[in-house]
């Protein structure tokens, strides 16, 4: 059992996009990319609130947005014009990715005995991890192969719990996103809010793990 930021936690959970590695900046970019294609300019503001809610939702919340009415057949191209452009920009990521401090941060948590997974609706967060040789650091790798609703249902964080037999008040998550965070208070758990984003129920925000590591003992 890990003291983070005051309180006891025997499990720590981490998103994946934004919180191990810095992929947002990308998929921000293949989305821009494509409703461009639609006439509509989707800002980073615009994107914030839909991180981690899925490519469908995605579709239909920027549709609604923007007044835009596309077919399934159109929504499912769009989709999959994204995940090519996605991969283009992937091409380049490389360990600089990282965000700052995880890996320290890692290290610590295994030192210390604490369990540590991934939950993510991300479905090469394994094919990074082992790239870069972290899929050591976790217990478990929970992905968008589960077929469980995505974040902010709280779906997944609450599978987890049962999978590995904790209280989900001993659980810590780790998340970059309005919809993570949302799920995470809903499965009874608290959250770090890490990346830049503010969350009035976060335990803390913080831009990386290296303000989080010294508070963590």
């Amino acid at each position: 059992m890990m003291n983070i930021l005051g309180k006891p936690y025997t499990l720590c959970i981490f998103d994946f996009d934004g919180v191990i590695l810095d992929t947002e900046k990308y998929h921000y970019l293949a989305w821009r990319d494509v409703f461009a294609g639609q006439g509509i300019m989707l800002t980073p503001e615009d994107y914030m609130p839909l991180k981690s809610t899925g490519r469908e939702h995605i579709i239909d919340a920027v549709c609604r947005q923007f007044s835009l009415s596309l077919s399934q057949e159109q929504k499912k191209s769009l989709a999959e014009e994204k995940g090519k452009r996605y991969a283009a920009y992937a091409a380049a990521i490389s360990r600089q990715d990282l965000i700052g401090g995880v890996e320290q941060y890692l290290q610590h948590l295994r030192r210390m005995g604490c369990k540590t997974v991934i939950a993510t609706s991300s479905l090469a967060a394994k094919q990074y991890l082992a790239a870069f040789g972290l899929e050591g650091y976790f217990d478990g790798v929970y992905d968008g192969t589960l077929p469980l609703k995505k974040k902010p249902a709280p779906d997944l964080f609450l599978h987890i719990a049962r999978e590995q037999g904790i209280a989900p008040e001993q659980c810590m998550v780790f998340e970059d996103s309005l919809a993570g965070i949302e799920g995470a208070l809903h499965a009874g758990m608290d959250v770090v809010a890490i990346g830049g984003i503010r969350a009035e129920n976060a335990r803390k925000c913080a831009d990386d793990f290296l303000a989080v590591l010294s508070e963590t003992v």
